[in-house]
């Protein structure tokens, strides 16, 4: 069987409903107040349209300089001197038949 609640116990009930009531309003408002606190997340801007940049003008024919022209190229790798190329490879041979 229930209890009936007397005057005593029912003014206690809503001591206790109030009491939570506060409590949640107090949480809700510490919950808010972190959120406002909190910095906004930069809104990255919006994606501009695409526009294609008009295309550079033709470029001039080039002209070679005439240092490097094909002939004057060839002149230059023929006057390289190399020095006697066989004989630095015998001594080569020769450094690594002793290894």
């Amino acid at each position: 069987m229930p209890e009936l609640q007397t005057p005593q116990t029912a003014g206690k009930t809503i001591w206790i409903i109030v009491a939570a009531v506060i409590g949640a309003a107090v949480i809700a408002a510490l919950i808010w107040w972190q959120f406002a606190q909190a910095p906004e997340a930069p809104v990255p801007p919006a994606a501009a349209p695409e526009v294609e940049a008009p295309a550079p003008p033709p470029a001039p024919p080039a002209v070679a300089p005439e240092e490097d022209t094909t002939t004057s190229i060839q002149q230059d790798l023929e006057t390289v001197d190399l020095g006697d190329l066989e004989q630095e490879f015998k001594q080569i041979d020769a450094d690594a038949g002793e290894l």
